[in-house]
């Protein structure tokens, strides 16, 4: 088969390799014989060992542990990451005799792992560049409406201003011509008033001399005075 398969004795020892292992670990089955499994394959964990005393416990209960993660390691140090199946194996007297590996390596699924997590991670960012650009379209298109509805309302004010200087001159037309006449007319009075003070005051002095016996020649001449 295409997995790696590895048999073990019940002090975890290896007893055989299956031909498709042994390409990646540069071993030999007699060079790995009766050497401990941990020589080829380790636990995740960062430990030196396979599996810890609770997985241990696990697979002497059940008999099976299924999905650990591990990792193989060649002769010449290169590590191959593995998902492992391992299952308990009994002789006739129910006694442990052996542990059988069964692992499947892990890099190629790995890398679609991670290309997917940098694909999330590439998406992620461009949703985010593609929504901050939504923003600041918005926020452009809120500045441009805010821009217009402040013009509109200069406009506005600008059309009553222009309105009520419209309406001001009308009024101050219609309120000039009245008052040019009135103005016109109370000039003309004035200078009629005055001719008329003038007359009043020169026929009282006339009228005086009349009253005083004035002389003819004096009379004549007054009244020559108050016609010029």
């Amino acid at each position: 088969i295409a997995d790696y398969v590895i048999v073990t004795d019940s002090h975890m020892r290896v007893r055989k390799i299956n031909p498709a292992v042994q390409p990646q670990l540069g071993y030999g089955v007699d060079e790995l014989k009766d050497r401990p499994v941990e020589t080829v394959l380790r636990g995740t964990a960062g430990g030196e060992v396979l599996m810890n005393q609770e997985e241990m416990a696990q697979l002497t209960k059940a008999g099976t542990l299924w999905g650990k993660s591990g990792m193989l390691r060649s002769r010449d140090g290169e590590g191959i990451p593995v998902q492992m199946n391992l299952s308990l194996v009994r002789g006739a007297s129910g006694d442990l005799s052996g542990i059988v590996i069964v692992a499947r390596d892990v890099r190629e699924t790995l890398r679609l792992v991670a290309d997917l997590q940098q694909a999330k991670t590439n998406l992620e960012e461009r949703v985010r560049q593609r929504t901050q650009q939504i923003e600041q379209a918005m926020q452009e298109r809120e500045r441009a409406h805010q821009e217009l509805t402040r013009k509109d309302d200069q406009l506005v004010r600008q059309e009553k201003m222009a309105s009520l200087g419209q309406l001001a001159a009308g009024v101050a037309h219609e309120i000039n011509n009245p008052v040019g006449f009135v103005s016109s007319n109370l000039q003309m009075l004035q200078r009629y008033l005055a001719d008329l003070t003038t007359y009043a005051t020169r026929t009282g002095q006339l009228i005086e001399k009349l009253r005083g016996g004035a002389t003819a020649e004096a009379l004549r001449l007054a009244a020559e005075g108050l016609a010029g």
